[in-house]
């Protein structure tokens, strides 16, 4: 009985490979590509087939990473394995059209882009646009040399798109931004959460979104300096919008919590806290990252600390 007992239960190397991809999804992108794959054949077949790459989190990797060529390998090996499953890809620093066009021949499923500083052209995005259809999630910030038109296309062949963001650099002020803002008004009026941070915007384009995209809950333009916006007209007028800036007052932005927008607000308390991360070398000769994670009671505090710096 005993005996029998024991042969009920699997090996690690016997569960299903959707189940293994569960795992190992947990672990490292160092662990996932040098220490699964020597530990048995199974593993490895299954760290290199799609199970482990139906979202692809790159982004610290490809911020410490110096090297362009480096980060275009990386990207196509990855979404090679994902064998066209990819559903959430976050990467950072792409250069060229090339790699661009790529992501965009296995999007059939991608809902999730973050792209930031990157560097493609309006051109690869027009001829792409369509491949992107699935897309309900996009992030463009401090992409330099894509505009109007680019969001333009992205608007007319994403109809499920309902978040964008396109931050800029707080000192780029080489030219405006109004024609942007005026393709987003007219092609993304399903758009439910905008970030346009350091946009050098005229007020009358960033009125036109929020005229016509009426599903619109969260508009952030902290650092376009030159808006002037009414917030208790336009709280009159539209109810559901929540607006971060130019300047934030702690009560607008308290309310905007009791809305239960939670998930938002602790994907910005995790960017704060990104730059609260340091290194240090211990005896042991190792370098250990340390995560100070904000307490509640200093929301307020850190909040106005670097709304003076806009």
């Amino acid at each position: 009985m005993e005996e029998d007992h024991v042969n009920d239960h699997r090996g690690w190397d016997q569960l299903l490979p959707d189940t293994l991809g569960l795992i190992f999804c947990k672990l490292s992108l160092k662990e996932l590509l040098t220490v699964v794959p020597i530990v048995c054949k199974s593993w490895d077949k299954v760290v290199k087939g799609p199970f482990c790459w139906q979202e692809i989190d790159i982004l610290d990797w490809c911020n410490n990473e110096f090297s362009p060529e480096k980060i275009d390998r990386m990207v196509r090996m990855l979404i090679t394995r994902s064998g066209g499953s990819l559903r959430k890809l976050y990467v950072c620093r792409l250069q060229g059209d090339p790699i661009f066009s790529f992501i965009a021949d296995n999007a059939r499923c991608l809902q999730i882009l973050v792209c930031a500083g990157s560097d493609m052209s309006n051109d690869v995005i027009e001829m792409t646009a369509g491949k992107f259809s699935s897309l309900t999630s996009l992030d463009l910030s401090y992409c330099l040399h894509i505009g109007d038109r680019a969001l333009e296309a992205i608007g007319k062949n994403c109809r499920l798109l309902s978040s964008l963001r396109r931050n800029m650099y707080m000192f780029h002020m080489e030219t405006f931004h109004n024609e942007e803002a005026r393709a987003i008004a007219g092609t993304m009026r399903k758009l439910k959460h905008l970030e346009i941070r350091n946009f050098r915007v005229e007020t009358n384009a960033v009125l036109e979104i929020i005229a016509k995209c009426g599903d619109l809950e969260l508009l952030d333009v902290r650092g376009c300096h030159n808006l002037n916006i009414d917030h208790l007209k336009l709280k009159n007028k539209f109810h559901n919008l929540m607006i971060l800036g130019p300047c934030l007052d702690l009560e607008s932005f308290i309310a905007f919590l009791n809305r239960n927008w939670v998930e938002q607000f602790n994907t910005y308390i995790r960017r704060f806290n990104r730059h609260e991360m340091f290194k240090n070398d211990n005896d042991d000769g190792h370098v250990h990252v340390h995560t100070w994670v904000m307490p509640p009671t200093l929301v307020e505090h850190y909040l106005n600390s670097f709304l003076m710096l806009l």
